[in-house]
């Protein structure tokens, strides 16, 4: 069963804000501080707005200015508002008065946070007293981090353009050198802002501080969710000069690496996006403006903000895009990419999403107005409305939980309705159903969701079956609000339900849907019978008497909204939003208002404004409204406007001269007017079926070609190691292409550097360990096409000679597959490896070790299937002596070594050249289990160290595939899904001449087991070799010496029960083998290693027959 609860997912900036202070007298005085200077600001005094953030700002304790109040980033953002209609000296005198120390005050007053970013168009200046011009909404900026507001960087500014800075450093320099509290970090201000600065100096000090944030963040295992706002101040303004943003972009980047040790929920987002700035700035052709243009075809970015975190200045969603991967680098609250067109009939969609993670990834999907996001580190599955209000969760145990972030697949499936049963969509993880809904047709728009401060990746997006296009959308459609947003103001809906009562096929997990909820607490929008309905309130003290219900998907260019609403004047009426922008209809036409943040707006605006423009009104003298009956009213998008039509008159025509997202509302003052709407219906100038080049690639992006320099910021913001390990798709385009120059050109533009990407991909996959039988395989995949027989999700997961055939089945082996080898494979096929390897010799690697690693990787490779033994020797050597002395940290970083000893050891002529490199990597890495959480190439390092050892010893690399053969003993192996699954190699004994037993690689941890059942009394000798690494199995239980001499360990075939104990005194480790005995005799079971008796259990009753060997994989 669900549980259901209600929660406000908007509230947790304002959690966090409350969790960072110390003091809750001080986050009062603070926020009466930016409370007064609103009020200020809305009487035209400016300087009275700056003494009341004094308190503020100087009783901090220390607590930076990020999170300890919530009305100072619109009373900062005002302010900066207000300096923008002022001249430079004005500025000046107000900020150095108001900075600098004075008589009583001894520390130098900085003040720096995030400000709204929503600005009105500019016709609104009149409802403040001021005249229209572009400068009247200005949002604060530091060198293109938009809606930072920063007061030492406005003082020296201020300076430099009024001709002060040369005084004013010099003021500074004094006040530093008497060590007042914050004057150095002014001074660093007013030297980055010089247009003449002393670069060599600024790179040292910047460097300096760069150098102690980075110690600090290393040292810091947790931090109190703030940061250090001086910091963020001195990044951002040493973006003003190009010689220092590669500082500036390296200590924002420490800085976002700092929020991941503490709750910085609303920080974190806004230092993502200033260093993906920075970067930009650093590294681009293009501006900022660059990272916010959505260059998607088909995906349109939504943000369920509210008025309560737009005033604290979070930021809009940001999603990026690169190699067919989109990534949600940051956001306001719930973010959404939702698909452009609404979608019906017969179809699936789906795609990889990551979830888990230090820097907290958890992707979702979006369909019928709900979010789904099943997150392995709780094993459970959350269902979300669009506004986040209230949420459903249940187990969910189909979901990886790893160290490191994971794909998880993730699907829609659409079912049309028929003569028996409704339409319905079902939410799958892994292919397993987990939700499933008959009430998704009033919001039919697919879906990525990622969330405020996570930043999931998104890849392998697909369509399958058929969908279709409707020609509109019915919006209140159903007896729920699904897509509608309540919450700006604080508003509240139902709780949503799934509707029916659906049983999923057997075998399968119920999908738990819920009864309809019965609110006992009266709601402020509701539906039933197709009509939406809000009740008229009281005048409240303290809440705004603007009221909105939002439709989630925003209005495009060319779509139009229609809906009827009943009108009794003064009693009954509601108005058309788009944004923030409502349209009054009233009796004697049409006036603007522009929807405020309450008390905490930066604008100046009062929450009752509303501005006339005779120039944007159409028809006649007189408007068709008509009292007392339900009037139609309809909003479109087209060339650049938005126009106005009351019962099929165009009333209202106007330039959409504003920004924000373009969400429909509808819009009352709750304490006028109850509100009454019927048949909302959304159109637009949409294709009947999906765009072909949609199918193709849903990932599509438009015309603007980008420069190289803009796409090597979008691959480094999207993690290259991301998108090389996108082995799966890349093979199956590989796969499915008709001929080989397709699978040359493809692999080539993966493989080898080129100028988006100035390095090589040398990545690989493992496979399962086993793969699903044709006949299996096609069921579970039975959308995916074909390939030889196979689905090409199945095929990309085969080495290419296997395609052909069935894949082994039950025998446990996985494969190393990987477009290297791929690559190679298809150049030998044509005929192109010399030029191939040509063209590989010609790429530059001088001063980069990464790149001299990989093109030896290459050479070497590409030399062994030539049969050139000189040059594959000289490559091994050029690797060898390019690997690094350090441990790399994760596996993307070791692909090139794993490919080489994978195919020289199993390829070449002379495998002995990969033995130098097999025994580094062994005895560096495995032996020592160093990157952790990657145990799978683990067992395949051991497993090719002792492939090499036999073939020194004799043996060849095909002798060792098959060198288990004959033993006659039982290998059992214990198998995990969590083992199987990443590839872990096969397990596989050996018997020699001499009668030895070798254990020649592990998948795990693995058991070889005596033919035949053991009773009775009996003993049983044998020697072992291998410290902590070989045991004897009996009575259910193996024990054997722990690498340690002085610690035995136990355990059993089940696991869970492994031990250790101390021995007195300790072995010695004289000889390599161990004599083992096992007796059992009386009902005991004892043990013995070289004589000492070191365990003794009861026999089992029955007793556990089995006699054997156990090994692990090391």
């Amino acid at each position: 069963m669900f549980r259901i609860s209600t929660m406000n997912l908007k509230s947790l900036f304002v959690v966090a804000a409350l969790l960072t202070a110390t003091c809750s007298n001080l986050l009062v005085a603070q926020d009466a501080g930016g409370a007064a200077a609103l009020r200020n600001l809305r009487e035209k005094n400016v300087e009275a707005a700056l003494n009341a953030l004094s308190t503020a700002v100087d009783q901090r304790n220390g607590l930076p200015e990020l999170e300890a109040d919530f009305s100072l980033p619109a009373a900062a953002g005002g302010i900066f508002r207000a300096f923008a209609q002022e001249d430079a000296e004005v500025r000046f005198q107000l900020l150095s008065k108001w900075s600098l120390p004075d008589g009583e005050r001894k520390t130098v007053r900085l003040l720096t946070t995030p400000v709204p970013q929503d600005a009105p168009p500019q016709v609104f200046a009149r409802a403040i007293g001021e005249r229209p011009r572009e400068t009247t909404f200005s949002v604060a900026d530091v060198n293109g981090i938009r809606g930072l507001f920063c007061s030492g960087w406005q003082l020296v500014t201020a300076a430099e353009e009024a001709g002060r800075l040369r005084r004013l450093v010099t003021d500074l320099e004094e006040l530093t050198k008497q060590k007042v509290v914050g004057a150095d970090t002014l001074l660093l201000l007013a030297q980055l802002a010089d247009n003449r600065p002393d670069l060599k100096s600024l790179q040292e000090q910047l460097t300096a501080r760069a150098d102690a944030l980075t110690q600090t963040t290393a040292t810091t295992n947790a931090y109190p969710g703030t940061v250090d706002a001086d910091v963020f101040a001195i990044a951002a303004a040493a973006l003003k000069h190009p010689e220092l943003r590669g500082i500036s972009e390296r200590m924002l980047s420490t800085l976002v690496d700092s929020t991941l040790k503490g709750s910085s929920p609303r920080l974190r987002p806004v230092l993502r996006v200033a260093h993906a700035t920075a970067i930009q700035l650093h590294r681009g052709e293009s501006g900022p403006d660059a990272l916010r243009q959505n260059r998607l075809k088909y995906w349109i970015p939504v943000t369920g903000s509210n008025s309560e975190s737009s005033s604290l200045g979070t930021v809009p969603a940001m999603w990026l895009t690169h190699e067919d991967h989109i990534l949600h680098l940051a956001g306001d609250g719930q973010d959404g990419l939702l698909f452009r067109y609404p979608l019906s009939g017969e179809f699936t969609f789906q795609c990889e999403t990551q979830n888990g993670g230090t820097m907290g990834t958890d992707g979702g999907l979006a369909f019928g107005g709900l979010f789904f996001e099943a997150l392995g580190t709780s094993s459970q599955l959350t269902v979300v409305d669009a506004d986040g209000e209230h949420s459903l969760q249940r187990p969910c145990p189909f979901v990886r939980n790893e160290t490191n972030p994971v794909f998880t697949r993730v699907a829609i499936r659409h079912a049309s309705s028929t003569a028996d049963s409704p339409a319905e969509s079902r939410f799958l993880v892994n292919l397993h159903p987990m939700w499933t809904d008959q009430l998704s047709g009033s919001c039919p728009w697919v879906g990525l969701r990622g969330m405020a401060d996570k930043r999931p990746v998104f890849r392998n997006l697909r369509f399958v079956g058929s969908p279709t296009i409707p020609r509109e959308v019915q919006l209140t459609d159903g007896a729920q609000l699904r897509g509608w947003l309540s919450s700006f103001y604080g508003e509240t809906q139902a709780v949503f339900h799934a509707g029916g009562t659906l049983d999923l096929p057997a075998g399968t997990i119920s999908a738990g849907t819920t009864e309809a909820v019965t609110e006992e607490v009266p709601v402020d929008w509701s539906i039933a019978d197709g009509v939406v309905t809000a009740q008229k309130q009281e005048a409240t003290s303290g809440r705004t008497s603007q009221s909105i219900l939002r439709y989630q998907r925003p209005l495009l260019e060319g779509e139009s909204i229609s809906y009827e609403y009943e009108y009794q004047p003064d009693a009954v009426e509601v108005h058309p939003v788009l944004g923030r922008l409502a349209l009054l209809i009233e009796v004697g036409g049409v006036r603007i208002h522009w929807l405020t943040d309450g008390d905490r707006e930066w604008t100046g605006l009062p929450e009752d404004n509303a501005t006339l423009e005779p120039l944007s009104r159409r028809g006649g003298r007189e408007i068709p409204l008509k009292a007392g009956e339900w009037n139609t009213v309809t909003l479109s998008r087209a060339d650049g406007k938005l126009l106005l039509t009351l019962n099929g008159t165009l009333i209202y025509e106007r330039p959409v001269d504003f920004g924000g997202e373009m969400q429909f509302g509808l819009y009352r003052d709750r304490t006028r007017s109850a509100v009454r709407v019927r048949n909302v219906v959304l159109r637009g100038d949409w294709p009947e079926s999906l765009p072909a080049d949609c199918v193709e690639n849903p990932v599509a992006v438009g015309d603007n070609a980008q420069a190289a320099a803009d796409l090597q910021i979008r691959n480094s913001l999207l993690d290259e190691n991301i998108l090389a390990d996108n082995v799966i798709e890349l093979r199956e385009q590989v796969a499915v292409a008709t001929s080989d120059q397709q699978r040359f050109e493809l692999l080539t533009r993966w493989v080898l550097p080129r100028p988006d990407r100035p390095i090589y991909r040398m990545s690989g996959l493992f496979t399962p360990a086993d793969l699903p039988p044709p006949e299996y395989s096609a069921l579970m995949f039975n959308r995916d096409s074909m390939v030889q027989g196979h689905p090409r999700r199945i095929a990309a997961l085969m080495p290419v000679h296997h395609r052909s055939q069935s894949p082994p089945i039950g025998s446990g082996s996985a494969e190393l597959v990987s477009p290297v080898f791929d690559l190679i494979d298809v150049a030998e096929h044509s005929g192109r490896l010399e030029e191939l390897r040509t063209t590989i010799e010609q790429i530059s690697t001088e001063g980069d070790v990464q790149r001299q690693r990989d093109r030896a990787a290459l050479l070497c490779l590409i030399a062994v299937r030539l049969h050139d033994q000189e040059a594959a020797t000289r490559a091994m050597e050029q690797l060898f002596a390019a690997m690094p002395k350090e441990i790399p940290t994760q596996l993307s970083d070791m692909w090139a070594e794993t490919l080489v000893v994978w195919q020289v050891l199993r390829e070449s002529e002379a495998p002995g050249i990969a033995g130098d490199l097999i025994s580094l990597i062994h005895q560096q890495r495995t032996q020592r289990a160093l990157p952790s959480g990657i145990e799978f190439w683990h067992t395949q390092i051991a497993s090719l160290l002792n492939r090499h050892l036999f073939i020194v010893g004799g043996g060849t690399s095909q002798g060792f595939d098959v060198a288990g053969q004959n033993v006659s003993w039982i290998n059992a192996v214990r198998y995990r899904a969590r083992s199987c699954g990443p590839g872990s190699a096969e397990a596989d004994w050996m018997l020699t001449n001499d009668n030895e037993l070798h254990h020649l690689s592990g998948h795990q941890e693995e058991f070889l087991l005596y033919p035949s059942p053991l009773s009775g009394h009996f003993e049983v000798t044998c020697e072992v070799s291998g410290y902590g690494q070989s045991d004897v199995l009996a009575n259910g239980l193996f024990s054997g010496l722990n690498s340690n001499p002085g610690i035995v360990n136990t355990g059993s075939f089940r696991g869970g029960t492994f031990s250790r104990a101390e021995v007195s005194p300790v072995f010695t480790r004289p000889d390599p083998w161990l004599q083992h005995r096992v007796t059992v005799r009386d009902g005991v079971c004892s043990s013995y290693i070289n004589g000492r008796l070191v365990r003794t259990d009861a026999v089992a009753d029955p007793i556990d027959p089995w006699f054997g060997l156990h090994a692990w994989y090391r």
